[in-house]
């Protein structure tokens, strides 16, 4: 069921657009923001109560409602809910629309936009030289393959649909942590070590299957040699494997070209359906024997 889950969301994903539509992220700031409202004391909102609080409610209200219903009609309401949590899990923004409308952006005319949605991209300050920018979204796009799929379709596969909301909202919270202003921000370290450990191995993965549809040569070594770090450096794995896999060595410098990006998008694309395809051959196996 779960193969079936996936090819309906991440084709509903990257070909519908759908993430357009669900407003996904205003739902779930919504749901924060009602939650820490209706805290008892402030203990609640700070370290790891903090985390616990905001993940644990929404973890235990689909995980009572997917076992409770799940069996119901030959499985079919367990479907159901699979599609819906998944979908609203990814993301929470369309990668795929906002590249688009990226590269649609005029560079002296929409210079203001552009820099807008390259922030929110690199999750960080935007490079004032050109290359420099391409090159951190280049980078970007493979951080935010992660976060967006690769990192939710794993903990989906290991633990249903509460695995892709303990994902989501791991990556969410650690976002908004990093605005003074948010109630997140009382808990960011601890959700920024929680996703780390969310992320070791779902990063791994992805950036081994970037070596299998990319430049193995060029990418492997970089794999060995980042397999055994530490939490914290997942990000820069995906990065540096990432940039391998496309005949780039990281150490060369930060200078790129707008076309850089997109090849960047095809070989998150390809690995995507390498995955796929790796979890229906083992779906396959398992029914066979």
């Amino acid at each position: 069921m779960k193969l079936i889950v996936l090819l309906i969301c991440l084709g509903l994903e990257r070909y519908a657009s759908v993430g357009l539509y669900l407003s996904r992220l205003k739902l779930l700031r919504i749901y924060l923001d009602k939650l820490f409202a209706m805290a008892p004391n402030k203990e609640l909102q700070q370290g790891w109560l903090g985390v616990i609080y905001a993940i644990l409610p929404l973890v235990l209200i689909v995980g009572f409602v997917y076992w409770l219903t799940s069996s119901w009609v030959f499985g079919a309401f367990g479907l159901v809910i699979s599609i819906v949590v998944l979908l609203y899990c990814l993301g929470p923004d369309d990668l795929y629309h906002q590249l688009s409308t990226y590269f649609q952006l005029d560079p002296k005319k929409d210079a203001e936009q552009r820099d807008a949605l390259l922030a929110e991209l690199i999750d960080g300050d935007v490079p004032t030289d050109d290359k420099e920018a391409n090159r951190a979204l280049t980078k970007a796009i493979f951080v935010q393959a992660n976060e967006r799929f690769f990192g939710v379709v794993f903990w989906f596969i290991v633990l249903g649909p509460v695995g892709a909301i303990v994902y989501r909202m791991s990556v969410l919270l650690r976002r908004l942590g990093r605005k003074e202003d948010s109630v997140c921000s009382a808990f960011h370290a601890e959700v920024t070590f929680f996703q780390n450990i969310l992320d070791w191995i779902p990063a791994r993965i992805s950036a081994l299957m970037y070596l299998l549809v990319g430049d193995f040569s060029q990418s492997f070594p970089l794999w060995i040699q980042y397999l055994p770090a530490g939490l914290s450096d997942s990000r820069e794995l995906l990065k540096n494997c990432g940039l391998g896999a496309m005949a780039i060595d990281p150490e060369m410098g930060t200078m790129a070209f707008p076309e850089e990006n997109r090849i960047a998008l095809e070989l998150v694309d390809r690995a995507l359906i390498i995955v796929l395809v790796l979890i229906a051959i083992f779906t396959l196996g398992a029914w066979i024997y």
